[in-house]
């Protein structure tokens, strides 16, 4: 039988490879596996060529790949760009950059598993070489986000198969996988941050701090100014109604959320850096798409807060620079959204068990090719050490400190949970449940038009049914009672003619027992 690998082969024999609907892209991306790539350029003076090009408007230089596959077959592609990427992970003093190959750069339409580009992270500040990868694991869970795995590298047949992480682009490709299409502009931060904050209706204002990434010969943003416009500048008392008509709110509070429980903070949250906003066309909404994740879990304290497990999650030292994010905290309906993602994601995929979980798996994927490694910027003992314990160590006369991968979790998990136990409005105490009906009944809940819709299941027979809505401040803004139901599923929707637009929370009781989840109420004029 075939491997997956092998039927890409005879693909690329047919010549039918490059314009094949089938996305073959996810076989690169498969987590047990570390790719190996093989490359060399044409000319002797490689290295020096592309340190000049790095400067020189990040030139690609041609060079031929070879992929090695996990099943001893191997595709050779004999013309791609090929060019150093990064800032400080490029700055670094090292022989192992990072790169970015563009496959159809030199041959029109040539694809590399239904790829158009990829980046090589060196993972300069990350001894575990996991950050990055399971960051976007997470992130992907929540928003369309980056996918990576690992890869060695060997360059022009040095025998020295350096150790990356690997990471898919975002561009027109990513947009058609996750939006349809890739007809809208999607705009990436500057190097030197982007706050969101409106200063003009001129477009040149805001040219240095952000760059259009498609649609260029267009060169339109007057859609964008104007959101930003609407973000800065809306009442109060109509923000969610207005700007939630050009920003996908819920995705950028996701967004935020991830930020503080992760602590990435090289990001819109701290460094203003590091982030896409993509203007949907169907939605007609703009979108965060999360870039270059590399120093999460805390491993980006620079210019940020002293103490970084503490972080106050609702009041950052630099909120009055970051417009969304005191929008969003200013609002007691949008604080409690964000309350809730983050406590969600603390009890799922951020939660410590299952963070250490994933880097135990993934370190028996990775361990022996970082043992061979010997360009990386670590020992195999400090990244050992590094997944569960703080990695101190000096640089010249400085001590420096990375926080260990799931040590750091489980420190900000429990620091969030007090702060979060403080925002969330508390009206119900399962303790109170007493008898043989204390089965908690599940069920779940969306807010679509002016309805909330309602699906529940009854644990017992013969429950009566009662559903309460709660403000943001906790306070009861209607109780609908259900009747007597049978065990098993029922739906039901409610009317919100009378509520504002604003989280709320959807209390659920059959019998003695009662349940509680958040919901975000966005009316339409």
């Amino acid at each position: 039988m075939k491997t997956h690998y092998e039927i890409i082969l005879m693909l690329l024999a047919a010549g039918v490879y490059a314009g094949a609907a089938t996305d073959s892209s996810v076989l690169l991306f498969n987590d047990s596996v570390v790719q190996d790539y093989h490359i060399s350029f044409y000319i002797s003076e490689w290295h020096d060529a592309l340190i000049a090009n790095k400067s020189n408007d990040e030139t690609y230089m041609p060079a031929r790949l070879t992929w090695c596959g996990p099943d001893g077959d191997s595709i050779v592609l004999d013309s791609i760009g090929v060019r150093y990427k990064g800032n400080s992970s490029y700055a670094v003093a090292s022989e192992k950059k990072p790169f970015k190959f563009y496959f159809n750069k030199y041959r029109k339409n040539q694809l590399f598993f239904s790829l158009e580009k990829l980046n090589l992270s060196n993972g300069v500040q990350d001894p575990t070489m996991m950050r990055e990868k399971i960051a976007y694991d997470i992130l992907g869970k929540y928003m369309p986000a980056p996918r990576a795995s690992f890869a060695t590298l060997t360059v022009e047949d040095s025998l020295v198969k350096a150790f990356y992480t690997q990471v898919e682009q975002v561009d027109e490709l990513f947009l058609k996988r996750h939006f349809g299409s890739d007809k809208g502009n999607l705009y990436k931060a500057g190097d030197q941050g982007a706050s969101l904050a409106y200063k003009s209706v001129n477009q040149s204002a805001y040219e240095a701090d952000y760059e259009l990434k498609t649609n260029e010969d267009e060169n339109d943003w007057h859609g964008f100014i104007a959101m930003l416009d609407e973000l800065n500048n809306t009442p109060d008392a109509d923000f969610v109604r207005i700007v939630g008509k050009c920003l996908d709110i819920d995705n950028c509070i996701r967004y935020l959320a991830f930020n503080m429980v992760n602590a990435n903070f090289d990001s819109y949250t701290g460094s203003s850096r590091n982030f896409y906003l993509y203007d949907d066309g169907k939605t007609g909404k703009f979108k965060f798409i999360p870039w270059d994740v590399n120093l999460s879990f805390a491993a980006y304290p620079y210019q940020w807060e002293d103490d970084i497990i503490g972080v106050d999650a609702f009041k950052p030292s630099n909120l009055g620079q970051r417009p969304l994010a005191k929008r969003i905290l200013a609002n007691d309906s949008l604080k409690r959204v964000y309350a809730e993602h983050m406590k969600a994601m603390i009890a799922g995929p951020l939660n410590a068990d299952s963070v250490a979980a994933r880097a135990h798996w993934l370190k028996a994927v990775v361990d022996s090719s970082i043992r061979a490694d010997a360009k990386k910027f670590y020992t195999y003992e400090q990244f050992e050490t590094a997944i569960d314990s703080d990695l101190v160590f000096t640089m010249g006369l400085q001590e420096t400190v990375i926080p260990g991968l799931t040590i750091f979790t489980a420190q900000r998990n429990d620091n969030l949970i007090s702060q979060i136990e403080k925002i969330l409005p508390v009206v119900h105490d399962p303790r109170q449940c007493t008898g043989g009906e204390a089965s908690m009944p599940h069920f779940t809940c969306r807010a679509s038009g002016k309805r909330i819709f309602v699906r529940y299941a009854v644990p017992f027979s013969d429950a009566g049914v009662i559903i309460m809505i709660y403000n943001a401040r906790g306070k009861l803004a209607g109780s609908f009672s259900e009747g007597v139901k049978n065990r098993g599923c029922h739906t039901t929707s409610l009317g919100t003619r009378s509520l504002p637009s604003g989280y709320y929370a959807i209390t659920l009781k059959t019998g003695k027992a009662a349940a509680t989840q958040g919901v975000l109420l966005m009316k339409a004029d």
